[in-house]
């Protein structure tokens, strides 16, 4: 396996797992000791929570935030270079420490609480607790123990103070309205704003490019999204 940037020919900086040890590591800065292949594969969910203020009502919608709920990262262990006399290599001590991150703590009252994580790949940084561990051993040596496994981990997002901060700013708080015939651009920026000359930030924000043919037949029906008034201001 090619562990190195195919267009620089240079090794990257292997991927980190850091967890927390006690409630009181608010850094998460244990290192799990275990050095990564960088990832093949990232994705991540996100949900947007959407809440109807006053009548239940499809113009009445609105977004209340927006979440990332899980990443999942694939990461890979290579000791095909190690083996002791016997054989052994240390994929089964590393892979004990990858579960360790799945399994209760005995401390105290906190013995259900999941380790909180930090996983580091280059610039990015990942925060969460894992809640799901897949492992696949792909090789093995000719004393038959494994020599490279492939661990995908799926890492259920933390929140922070900053996140929280962040998912209740205006930027991450927009209504939506659904655009019915007749309507026009500054009632409609006069109903959320108490402003109708406010209505170029709506069509700014939905590439509304012929104000005066709104709404197009084709537009009736869909949901027009409404910048937070602070952002605009």
């Amino acid at each position: 396996m090619n562990i190195f940037h195919s267009n620089t020919g240079t090794k990257p900086d292997r991927t980190r797992i850091y967890y927390q040890t006690d409630s009181s590591d608010t850094s998460i800065s244990t290192d799990i000791g275990i050095e990564f292949i960088n990832p093949t594969e990232i994705s991540a969910s996100y949900r947007s929570e959407i809440r109807s203020h006053g009548a239940q009502s499809e113009s009445n919608q609105q977004y209340s935030e927006t979440v990332r709920e899980d990443m999942t990262i694939t990461l890979y262990i290579d000791r095909s270079g190690e083996q002791s006399i016997t054989g052994e290599t240390g994929i089964k001590k590393d892979v004990d420490r990858i579960r360790s991150l799945i399994m209760p703590t005995i401390r105290g009252a906190d013995h259900k609480k999941p380790p909180l994580c930090r996983i580091v790949t280059g610039s990015n940084v990942y925060r969460g607790s894992v809640s799901h561990l897949k492992e696949e051993y792909l090789f093995f040596n000719s004393s038959g123990f494994p020599v490279r496994v492939r661990l995908t981990l799926t890492l259920h997002a933390a929140s922070t103070p900053e996140t929280a901060e962040k998912a209740a700013s205006p930027a991450n708080s927009r209504k939506a309205w659904v655009i019915k015939s007749g309507d026009r651009l500054d009632m409609i920026a006069n109903r959320f704003y108490g402003d109708p000359t406010l209505w170029r930030a709506i069509a700014s924000e939905n590439a509304i490019e012929d104000p005066l043919s709104f709404p197009l037949p084709s537009q009736i029906g869909q949901a027009l999204v409404i910048p937070d008034k602070l952002i605009i201001r």
